[in-house]
């Protein structure tokens, strides 16, 4: 379950699964609109306003140019 207006954890799971050859030019361009979406929602939502599992899958999202927050 993901936060109002965050991308589900589940469909990010899902879409580090499925190889790139197998992504249609749609599927690849939708996942970097929705990633680039999550990736500001996340920066701008409070720590405290986030659920427990919005903020573990931040934690397991975040890359060297994003550095961890810590929860």
């Amino acid at each position: 379950m993901s936060d109002e207006g965050r991308k589900n954890f589940t469909d990010k799971v899902a879409e580090s699964v499925k190889p790139e050859g197998d992504k249609s030019l749609w599927d690849k361009t939708t996942e970097a609109v929705t990633d680039a979406y999550d990736k500001v929602a996340a920066s701008l939502q409070p720590e405290e306003d986030k659920s427990l599992s919005q903020k573990v899958g931040d934690k397991l999202s975040d890359t060297p140019s994003n550095p961890a927050k810590k929860f």
